[in-house]
């Protein structure tokens, strides 16, 4: 975590999915606490403009997904099809000030643009994996099957990001002894009868999944049809048919077959199979190779896949085959994703806090709750009350408020270090949420040591590309590494003097000799 880009200071916005609330905070990168967690574990990876961070606690885990692609766009979902696009910018004199809109995400434009409309939403999709007495037996224990769980969600999760889709996917896990198969062997029946089985939609409904996988070991890839890894039945949305059987042994790398089943139960296709000669008459053409040796993890056969659920750069007869949603992966889920949601609509009290930081350790915190719908419990109006503690299990935790929305100044309490925020909402039928953040006392510096930095007398070190004078933001002699990577995360160059690069988006990584690493945006033009 000491190596994170330079821009995840104090006011980076992370956005959290914490069981199954979308939770927006202004914190630091390594300053989350989830109430009733400690001794948490992260783990992270950063490419260009993007990244994530996995936070894991006491069996629960956190991801944290971190934009910065010149100003910050959070998708907030709202019930039913909508969302709240939030605009953060990213000048640092104006963060972290935001304003909402609704604002047009129109796929066809040749420049990006960042929003959405009522046909483009943000939620979360949860998805049962139902694990059989014969898969449980080829699976660790099941403490580790709840880790392995993790991460075959953000294998999803992943894919997601890299293909610009704002949803994300939780996964619960149950055991089943599914009897149900059919005497032929052939996991195409077995999801017919996986769809009628009463003890496995029973299960679905008391976990309010959207979509249920059974994880079998039935080797079905030796089976009728010519052997299988998973299947689903076909591409389609409806929650009678959002089912699908996953073979155990190839749920994960390198065949990353529950992702890959998981996207034809949003309408996510195949492949072009003729490649194109003659043009194939079936509405295959989505998951073309990304590369010479990469394919997207939608293609039915090639291997090595790449997290992507379309190629962005795939043509097929001079025209980009991803240019819409009616021929595009990535589209079709971002359209289809909060009809998916609603498979098992979820109705409970939900709770954000959101904060803007001001100097030395000055908050604004406010919670909203997210109301679930009229007959299920949760309803307004609400009280509030919050608390803070210095130790973090509030044992020592001081009440100070009944509002919802409060201003603190840590270092009033602990200067320097860190408090804990606490605040618990109560609903007029006596349901109860509580939501915990850390923040942070910092030393304020004196007006003498700004001024002598101020004074400093500092060269920066620079590089040139395509004839373009790019300032390093560091001295010669403190920078240690600097590569040009593309907006995928390609090493394009270690060259401070590169020429010919086309037009296009990259960052330059610079590492100076203390570690610390600076990402700087540039548009290419040709010389």
């Amino acid at each position: 975590m000491n190596n994170l880009p330079d821009y995840l200071n104090d006011s980076a916005h992370l956005v959290l999915n914490i069981q199954g609330s979308v939770t927006n905070q202004f914190i630091e990168p390594t300053d989350y606490q989830h109430e009733n967690d400690s001794n948490y574990t992260y783990s992270g990876r950063f490419v260009g403009s993007e990244g994530w961070i996995t936070f894991v606690s006491n069996n629960h885990s956190k991801s944290v997904t971190v934009y910065y692609p010149g100003y910050f766009i959070e998708y907030i979902p709202l019930r039913g099809d909508s969302c709240i696009c939030i605009k953060h910018s990213d000048s640092p004199e104006n963060r972290p000030g935001c304003y909402i809109e609704q604002e047009a995400y129109n796929e066809n434009e040749e420049e990006e643009i960042y929003g959405c409309t009522s046909s483009s939403c943000a939620t979360i999709v949860r998805i049962l994996l139902l694990i059989t007495p014969q898969a449980e037996a080829k699976l660790p224990n099941r403490e580790e099957i709840k880790t392995l769980a993790k991460k075959w969600a953000e294998n999803i999760n992943l894919a997601f990001r890299n293909s610009y889709i704002p949803h994300r996917i939780e996964i619960e896990l149950d055991y089943y002894n599914f009897t149900n198969y059919h005497i032929s062997g052939d996991i195409r029946e077995d999801v017919v009868n996986l769809r009628n089985d009463l003890g496995a939609n029973n299960l679905r409904s008391s976990h309010r999944a959207d979509l249920l996988f059974l994880i079998s070991d039935h080797n079905y890839i030796s089976g009728p049809g010519g052997g299988f890894l998973g299947h689903v039945g076909n591409e389609v949305v409806d929650p009678t048919r959002a089912h699908g059987i996953i073979d155990v042994p190839f749920i994960d790398d390198p065949d990353f077959t529950l992702a890959h089943e998981v996207g034809h139960l949003f309408e996510a296709h195949h492949q072009r199979k003729t490649g194109g000669n003659p043009p194939d008459p079936n509405d295959c053409s989505f998951a073309w190779k990304t590369s010479n040796d990469k394919y997207s993890i939608m293609n039915s056969a090639k291997r090595p896949y790449i997290l992507h659920y379309s190629d962005p750069d795939a043509k097929y007869n001079i025209t980009y085959i991803t240019g819409n949603n009616n021929n595009n992966n990535a589209g079709k889920i971002r359209t289809t994703g909060c009809i998916v949601a609603n498979h098992q609509l979820e109705n409970k009290l939900q709770l954000t806090m959101r904060s803007s930081i001001g100097v030395c350790g000055q908050f604004y915190l406010y919670a909203i709750q997210r109301q679930p719908e009229q007959g299920f419990p949760g309803q307004p109006p609400y009280t509030y009350a919050w608390e803070y503690s210095k130790t973090g299990d509030f044992t020592d935790a001081v009440y100070f408020s009944s509002a919802s929305s409060i201003n603190i100044n840590a270092c009033a309490i602990q200067n320097p270090g860190f408090i804990f925020i606490r605040v618990k909402v109560v609903s007029s039928d006596n349901e109860v949420i509580q939501l915990t953040r850390k923040i942070n006392c910092k030393n304020c510096p004196s007006h003498q040591a700004h001024a002598e930095e101020r004074s400093r007398l500092i060269i920066n070190g620079y590089s040139f590309v395509n004839g373009t004078k790019i300032n390093l933001e560091y001295p010669d002699e403190d920078i240690a590494g600097y590569s040009i990577f593309s907006l995928d995360g390609k090493l394009i160059s270690k060259e401070r003097i590169s020429t010919n690069l086309p037009i296009g988006i990259y960052f330059i990584k610079i590492v100076n000799k203390y570690g610390l690493i600076k990402n700087i945006k540039f548009y290419c033009h040709e010389l």
